[in-house]
């Protein structure tokens, strides 16, 4: 999944979106298949120092699941997105300016937490700053981007933040505003894929790395209760809207079902307590059929 060079390069970064206790389901659980990656690189005789930003909130537990799968943390000060509504998705996303403060590189790749790397990605090391996939038009996208370190560069962005207005209300905008010339990555590199409730290729993918990790690290992966229960609402609708993928036909037989994160792994129960309802508990809710692509993910 991932081809790890012999020599050593800078540095591959990833920073950890803040967790909001009760609200906010993007908690520490998505870098599953990063730590998967970081476990990869750690097993190669040189690699590429993988760093991760987190701020104080994340737990002992899983910053130890992170140190074990070979991350290199870094505590930060988050810092607050002046535009944002208290509370917002994207209040604290110009935490992402303190990349530029890892000065003890020279450059850097950033991805973002929910990002999967499936190919070697070395070359990305030769490019300049800033440079990142299209998203539209002349912007880039902010999920990737190769980045040259300096203080002076983070005291530029910390002390134009209240001038310039994003257009998506994130970092992503307010960057493009400082980063008017950028140099464009392949547009394959950083491709997004969207597929409904499922994905043989995709699942593939995900248990090839999650079969290559230590057990140790395993554990992680493990979902909630209520995620569960949600995964087998989805299936549910499926199965009344008569999707044409029939995945919803396929039985689970898997023991690891029944394995979850809480010591009580209590999914159906807490289906039948939703009834007809979905997770957020609006009875309204009525999923739209969704068009089943025949494309594969990237190899």
């Amino acid at each position: 999944m991932l081809d790890v060079p012999r020599k050593q390069l800078d540095l591959i970064a990833v920073k950890l979106p803040c967790r909001d206790e009760g609200n906010w389901s993007r908690d520490v659980a998505r870098l599953h298949l990063q730590r998967a990656a970081a476990q990869l690189a750690a097993s190669a005789e040189g690699y590429h120092p993988l760093v991760i930003l987190v701020d104080e909130t994340i737990s002992e537990y899983h910053r130890s699941g992170l140190e074990a799968a070979g991350w290199k943390i870094r505590t930060i000060q988050r810092i607050r997105n002046p535009k944002a509504k208290k509370d917002a998705y994207n209040e604290w996303n110009c935490s992402k300016f303190r990349l530029w403060q890892l000065t003890d590189y020279d450059k850097i790749i950033f991805i973002d937490a929910d990002l999967l790397i499936l190919r070697n990605i070395d070359f990305l090391f030769s490019m300049p700053e800033i440079s990142a996939t299209g998203n539209n038009g002349t912007l880039f996208n902010s999920g990737v981007m190769v980045i040259e370190p300096s203080n002076c560069t983070f005291q530029l962005l910390m002390d134009k933040i209240n001038e310039f207005e994003s257009y998506n209300g994130g970092d992503q905008g307010y960057l493009n505003e400082i980063f008017t010339w950028w140099h464009r990555i392949p547009k394959h590199m950083n491709s997004l894929k969207n597929f409904w409730f499922a994905s043989d290729v995709a699942h593939k993918k995900w248990w090839k790395v999650h079969d290559s990790m230590p057990k140790q690290l395993q554990q992680f992966c493990l979902l909630r209760s209520k995620q569960k229960a949600q995964l087998e609402w989805d299936r549910r609708q499926a199965e009344k809207g008569n999707f044409a993928d029939e995945h919803w036909r396929k039985k689970i037989k898997d023991p690891r079902l029944n394995k979850c994160i809480n010591k009580l792994c209590s999914w159906e129960g807490m289906l039948r307590r939703w009834g007809e309802t979905n997770w957020t508990g609006n009875e309204f809710y009525f999923p739209t059929p969704p068009t089943i692509s025949k494309a594969s993910l990237s190899a």
